[in-house]
């Protein structure tokens, strides 16, 4: 049985101290909440002003784009969020099988469709993030600093105390301090510049760029429109680099395009309707006939996967950690960034239960933690950057000889899916982050891979006289 949130360390006492968390998104707020149950005070500064309805902020550019939280971190976040779920849907998030519900157009053919059990919801990313602040907005011992952005790290001997933050609208600057800082502000980060001002080595960065670009368009659906599905999506394979999907959003549609390699869509009316008719198949396009744009076309660019490996600092402050995309942020397309996040948040729970019982106070956590947090990394990591190098035109650290035999051995489970649906559920559980990665290579997914690959080959080989 799958461990609860609440199954551990109820009973410990809190540090007797203050917590900040740097960055009111996603991660920042899951992490409010961890923070919350193991720190007398959690101080959480963001750069933007909240609304109280959903929509996107500036601080995020990329939300008004498609993003989806893996069934992984919906498990682990309903654990956090009890009830969470139930509340997403009620107020308009749809419910989904991700196999049954779930069309897709990949590698030249349409992917099989049954009832699966992996099921979960689809929400806007806006939707998300208002319901979650409304949590934590209630939890009494967390209070919101925002409009501010965090502008350096306070020290005290091999320790960080707390954090310079500064207005945005001109004001001061004041000092929070703190025993203990969480930085889970996003790929646009400051803490490799924090930490090289109080004297500390930068991380090791890895960049792989696949040169991604998207264009997202939100619709209101055809009139009386019947589908047998809830998402769908069309999908070229390398070499051809483009792709689209509608994605049911508390009602709307949100239509998102995208192209690898250079090859982004044209964030234009006309570029869109262009970019929909190159697709390889033209589902997306029938099904948006009748549909009702519901404002302008909107464009993103700058994907690049990036991993700042403090796991490898052999110095670190005591009591300052990163989390999500601070520590890594990957390309979109996979949809990982959230559901790490929420794992993070999760590892970072782990360690200061075990801290607490240590009773050395935070000492030692930031590297151990970083540790954990690289491990979790690796897999999606791996996943991700070996599709992105399916590409030549992608830059960056070059995986291993033994990716190109991964990439082979994955073209084989895609085309044994037309034969043997197991084999697709596996590799959705692994893209949902159910299963390792290497449960693809176990002994029966294996055999059912390989023994049809090895008769179609004999087929095309001896063709029947």
């Amino acid at each position: 049985m799958r461990p609860s949130f609440h199954d551990c360390g109820e009973e410990l006492i809190p540090f007797r101290h203050r917590a900040i968390v740097v960055g009111g998104g996603i991660a920042g707020l899951v992490a409010a909440q961890v923070l919350s149950r193991r720190f007398d005070s959690v101080t959480l500064v963001e750069r933007d002003t909240p609304s109280t309805e959903p929509g996107p902020r500036p601080g995020v550019p990329q939300s008004r784009h498609c993003h989806l939280l893996l069934l992984r971190g919906q498990q682990v976040m309903n654990d956090m969020f009890p009830g969470l779920d139930s509340e997403l849907r009620a107020r308009g998030a749809e419910s989904m099988d991700w196999i049954a519900d779930f069309a897709m157009f990949w590698h030249g053919r349409w992917v099989p469709r049954f009832q699966s059990g992996l099921t979960g919801h689809c929400s806007s990313r806006d939707l998300l993030e208002l319901v979650l602040r409304e949590r934590v907005t209630r939890i009494p011992n967390i209070t919101f600093v925002p409009g501010h952005e965090v502008t350096g790290l306070l020290r005290e001997a091999e320790a960080v105390r707390g954090v310079r933050v500064r207005a945005r609208d001109g004001g001061r600057t004041d000092v929070l301090g703190g025993d203990f800082v969480v930085d889970a502000s996003g790929r646009r980060s400051r803490a490799p510049q924090w930490l090289e001002a109080l004297g500390y080595p930068l991380p090791e960065e890895s960049v792989v760029d696949s040169h991604t670009g998207y264009a997202s368009r939100l619709f209101e659906p055809p009139p009386g429109a019947s589908h047998g599905w809830k998402v769908l999506v069309v999908r070229s394979h390398a070499p051809s680099s483009r792709a689209a999907g509608i994605y049911p959003m508390e009602g709307r549609w949100l239509v998102t395009l995208t192209g690898v390699a250079g090859d982004a869509p044209d964030p234009t009316e006309r570029g869109f309707d262009e970019f929909l008719r190159t697709l390889p198949d033209p589902a997306i396009g029938a099904a948006l006939q009748g549909a009702r744009p519901l404002g302008p076309v909107t464009g993103f660019r700058g994907a690049a996967t990036v991993w700042r490996h403090y796991e490898r600092l052999r110095r670190n402050p005591d009591g300052f950690v990163l989390l999500g995309d601070a520590f890594c942020s990957f390309n979109p397309v996979y949809a990982q960034g959230m559901t790490l996040a929420v794992l993070g948040a999760q590892v970072l729970d782990q360690h200061l239960i075990a801290q607490r019982s240590r009773g050395t106070g935070l000492s030692g956590l930031a590297p151990r933690f970083h540790r954990q947090l690289g491990e979790i990394t690796k897999s999606a990591w791996l996943m991700a950057t070996s599709e992105d190098f399916r590409y030549p035109t992608t830059t960056g650290e070059r995986p291993s000889s033994g990716v190109r035999l991964v990439q082979a051995y994955m073209n084989l489970v895609i085309e044994g899916m037309r034969e043997r649906p197991s084999l697709f559920r596996n590799m959705v559980e692994v893209a949902q982050m159910l299963k390792p990665p290497q449960s693809l290579f176990q002994p029966e997914v294996l055999a059912n891979t390989l023994l049809p690959a090895v008769k179609r080959a004999a087929a095309a080989s001896f063709p029947p006289s």
